[in-house]
C-alpha cells in the first residue's frame, strides 16, 4: 500500500530560546505484558496509563469515516458474517462453519484511524458505504447493512450488528449465536465531548472514556497493536494522531540532520515499531541506530526524537529523547490555498480553484482513497493569484477520496466523492 507523504523543503521557524537546543530524555511505560497504553503530548509529556484490556470496540466520534475499532491487543477478533441483516434473528451457530478464519477475519488498519475493522466490509462501488454501514447524503445518518461475528477475550463468540448511527448516537446490538442473551445498545457521543474515539465493553456491558481531556492533547500513542503491513503481527510501537506529521530519516548522523527536506506522512504508523530488533543471542533488545523521527505536533510544534532503548514485555518501557526545533509559522499553516472543488460529487473532471498563497508557481497534488493508497498525483501550474485546474477523476472507481494538496512546504486536505 503506497504511503500518503508530504514532502517539506522549507520551514518558517519562530525560534523559542527557552526550548531550542534542549534533548530532554524521556521514559514511556506502559507496563509488563504491554497491559496499558499512553497517550502523549510532544508538549506536555505522558498522560496518565490507561487500561488496555477492558474495552472491546471503539467508535470513531468525530470526521466523516464513523470508523470502528476493536480491540486486537486483548485478543478481540471480529469476522464478517457474509449475511444480510434480515438474518439477524435467524443466525444459528452452524453459520459461523467455515467463516471463523483468516479469509474473513477483519483487521484495524495500522496506516489510518478512518479504517477500523468494521469497516474491512467496505464496497469500493458505493461512494457512500463505510463498511459497516452506508452514509445517507441526505440526511447524514448512517444505516447498519453488515452483520458480523465477534470473538471477545473471554473466547466467547457472539453475532454483532451495528445499526446505525443517527443523530450522533451509534445503536448496535449483540447476542450469543443462538440468539439468546440479546443486548441492545447506544453510545452517545455527547458523551465523550472532544475525545477521538468513545470505547465500549461488550463483556461489561459499559461505555468506557479513556482518553486525554481532548484529542489535540495527544500527538503520539504509546500500545501494543496488531501491525497489518507488511505481515500480521502483533507489536509494541508508536502510533500517531490524525493531523500529526511524521518523517523517517535513516541512515542519517542523528546529531546533525535537521527537519528539512524529509518526507512528511499521515500514515499512523509512521514510527511504528520498527525502530527497534530483538537480539535472540543475547537476549536483548537492540535500538536501531543512524535512525530519527521529526513529528510536527498539532500546534505546529517541530520536534527531533531518537529512541535510546526498549524495556520489552517485562517492563514496558520506552526510552527516547526529544529536542524542540521551533514552531513551523502560524502564518503558513492558516491559509488553505483550495478554495473550491467542485462538482462534488464528480464523475469525470473535477475542477479545482486554488490560490496562490506563496512565491511558488507550482503545488503538488495527491488524490488518495479511503484505503491510504495515492490514486493520482498531479505537478499543478499556478500562473495567477486564482487559478482554476480541471482534474480527470474518470477513471477512478465510485468511492469517498481526499485530495491533498503541497504548496510551500504547506498542505491541504479536502474530501470529495467519486459517482
Amino acid at each position: 500500500m503506497k504511503k500518503i507523504i508530504l514532502l517539506i523543503s522549507v520551514f518558517s521557524i519562530c525560534i523559542s530560546a527557552a526550548l531550542m537546543a534542549q534533548v530532554i530524555p524521556q521514559t514511556v511505560t506502559i507496563n509488563p505484558g504491554y497491559h496499558d497504553q499512553v497517550y502523549y503530548s510532544m508538549q506536555n509529556g505522558a498522560s496518565p496509563a490507561v487500561d488496555n484490556t477492558n474495552w472491546d470496540l471503539g467508535f470513531q466520534l468525530r470526521g466523516f469515516g464513523a470508523s470502528i475499532i476493536v480491540n486486537e491487543k486483548n485478543n478481540v477478533k471480529v469476522y464478517r458474517a457474509n449475511k444480510s441483516i434480515s438474518s439477524w434473528a435467524s443466525i444459528t451457530v452452524a453459520d459461523t462453519t467455515g467463516i471463523l478464519n483468516d479469509t474473513y477475519r477483519l483487521h484495524n488498519s495500522d496506516i489510518s484511524w478512518d479504517l477500523g475493522a468494521l469497516s474491512g466490509t467496505y464496497d469500493t462501488t458505493n461512494a457512500f458505504d463505510l463498511g459497516w454501514g452506508v452514509y445517507d447524503f441526505v440526511t447524514h445518518a448512517v444505516t447498519g447493512d453488515s452483520l458480523f461475528f465477534i470473538q471477545l477475550s473471554t473466547g466467547d463468540f457472539k453475532k454483532l450488528w451495528i445499526e446505525s448511527l443517527t443523530t450522533g448516537v451509534f445503536y448496535f446490538r449483540w447476542a450469543d449465536l443462538d440468539g439468546a442473551n440479546e443486548v441492545a445498545a447506544t453510545l452517545d457521543k455527547a458523551n465523550f465531548t472532544s475525545r477521538y474515539f468513545g470505547f465500549y465493553s461488550i463483556v461489561n456491558n459499559t461505555w468506557i472514556d479513556r482518553e486525554p481531556v481532548t484529542y489535540n492533547q495527544w500527538d503520539l500513542l504509546f500500545t501494543q497493536y496488531l501491525s497489518v503491513t507488511p505481515f500480521v503481527y502483533m507489536v509494541a510501537g508508536v502510533l500517531s494522531n490524525d493531523s500529526v506529521f511524521t518523517a523517517k530519516a535513516y541512515p542519517v548522523d542523528v546529531a546533525t540532520t535537521g527537519p528539512s527536506g524529509q518526507y512528511y506522512s499521515l500514515d499512523i504508523n509512521t514510527i511504528g515499531y520498527l525502530w527497534k530488533t530483538y537480539d535472540f543471542a543475547n537476549n536483548i533488545w537492540t535500538i536501531e541506530d543512524s535512525l530519527v523521527y521529526f513529528v510536527k505536533d498539532r500546534s505546529a510544534g517541530m520536534w527531533k526524537v531518537i529512541f535510546t532503548g526498549f524495556g520489552g514485555s517485562a517492563t514496558g518501557t520506552y526510552d527516547f529523547t526529544k529536542e524542540f526545533l521551533g514552531v513551523v509559522g502560524v502564518d503558513e499553516n492558516s491559509v488553505n490555498p483550495v478554495l473550491s472543488l467542485y462538482p462534488n460529487p464528480v464523475s469525470e473532471s473535477l475542477n479545482m480553484i486554488i490560490a496562490n498563497t506563496s512565491s511558488r508557481t507550482d503545488a503538488v497534488v495527491h488524490i488518495i482513497n479511503m484505503l491510504g493508497a495515492e490514486e493520482k498525483k498531479y505537478l499543478v501550474e499556478l500562473n495567477a493569484p486564482l487559478n482554476t485546474v480541471s482534474l480527470n477523476v474518470s477513471d477512478l472507481h465510485p468511492g469517498i477520496y481526499l485530495l491533498n494538496v503541497e504548496q510551500n512546504g504547506r498542505t491541504s486536505t479536502q474530501r470529495f466523492v467519486v459517482q
